[in-house]
């Protein structure tokens, strides 16, 4: 099942516009691991050292987590 996911934005660079895409995008859509709890669980555990709420990252990581199960499955299967 593919993943619907926003294409790479332009971002300014030394050059002028670049395209920019995320790392966990490319790994995404190359079907290659992705860093769940090293991008965003980081940033839990930074907001979690401030007693700052996170219900966003939280729903975030769990969706990611998710996405990793399901790859695992497949490549058990």
């Amino acid at each position: 099942m593919p993943i619907r996911a926003y294409r790479p934005c332009r971002v300014a660079g030394e050059s002028g516009w670049v395209d920019h895409q995320t790392s966990m995008l490319r790994d995404i859509e190359n079907g290659s691991p992705i860093e769940a709890d090293q991008i965003i669980g980081d940033m839990m555990r930074r907001a979690s050292s401030f007693s700052l709420p996170a219900p966003i990252l939280s729903t975030v990581h769990a969706h990611l987590k998710s996405y990793e199960f399901r790859g695992s499955q497949r490549i058990a299967a």
